[in-house]
């Protein structure tokens, strides 16, 4: 079908979940394609939890699950694209398209072409929104703009197949103070748990991913407070002491690179930088 309005205006899709596995997915047919399109802007509320997770069958696929801080908070985002592509519903409901037919059906699949002059579509949830993107196959692909995305909390940790959650580490990393050429730097082994806590100004810097490896790659920047390692039952303070930094400039940037499971099925490269500020 083509989407159409009469006053050039972006087609909005309202979403409602009827269980907590509905999704929706957007994909096109061609494999080799280099760009699905632009996923601009992702709007939710302060205090939201983004979730971001990747798989690999039946396509390379990102999914991001945007929750509201309350039940009645408004999530949106925009596609941009101008190739045909699929719309498939799984166990969610679409309103703001009359096309959109036979909504008793738990998964139904629509193939869309927006128009020319006004390709986009405006994807709207209220307190939750959950959808799956097809990623291009190239060797890197870039998810958002360098705009920065403000965080206030990270999470390096995973749940098993059992249910329990472990450390995400999936191989060693080392955190290193690069205006500290002379300090050693801290190393740790997977599968280590890394916890960074107190964030201020804290914000993703570039998120991409690397589709052979399944695995994402995060630019992070900001104030943590609190940086420490475990191994086993025992904490590591990675935090430099004033003893430390007694000859040095008192503004401390640590570099912190970490190669984490994002899926059980998928690896993520994570590379942090923050600027810490001793208490």
């Amino acid at each position: 079908m083509e989407l159409k309005d009469d006053q050039n205006q972006t087609i909005t899709i309202r979403l409602a979940g009827e269980t907590p596995s509905a999704i929706l997915s957007i994909s096109v047919k061609k494999a080799d394609v280099n760009a699905l399109g632009t996923l601009d802007p992702i709007r939710a509320n302060h205090g939201s939890v983004v979730t971001l997770e990747i798989t690999g069958k039946p396509y390379p696929a990102i999914t991001i699950e945007l929750q509201g801080k309350d039940a009645s908070a408004i999530l949106s985002a925009v596609l941009s694209i101008t190739q045909p592509f699929q719309l498939i519903t799984d166990y969610t409901k679409v309103n703001g398209i009359a096309e959109l037919l036979y909504q008793e059906e738990n998964s139904l699949t629509y193939r869309i072409q927006l128009r020319e002059d006004s390709p986009f579509v405006l994807f709207t949830g209220t307190g939750s929104l959950r959808f799956k993107m097809q990623i291009p196959l190239q060797e890197t692909a870039n998810f958002f703009s360098t705009v920065a995305i403000p965080i206030s909390a990270l999470d390096f940790t995973r749940q098993d197949g059992a249910g329990n959650r472990v450390s995400a580490v999936f191989e060693n990393g080392e955190i290193s103070y690069p205006d500290y050429p002379n300090i050693e730097k801290v190393s740790f082994e997977a599968p280590d748990f890394i916890g960074l806590d107190r964030l201020e100004q804290f914000y993703i810097k570039n998120i991409s991913l690397d589709p052979l490896l399944k695995g994402m790659r995060f630019q992070l920047g900001g104030v943590a407070g609190h940086v420490v390692t475990k191994s086993g039952p025992f904490l590591k303070d990675c935090r430099l002491s004033k003893f430390d930094t007694l000859w040095q400039n008192p503004r401390l940037i640590i570099l912190l690179s970490i190669i984490v499971w994002v899926f059980p099925t998928s690896i993520g490269a994570y590379r942090l930088y923050k600027n810490f500020k001793e208490d």
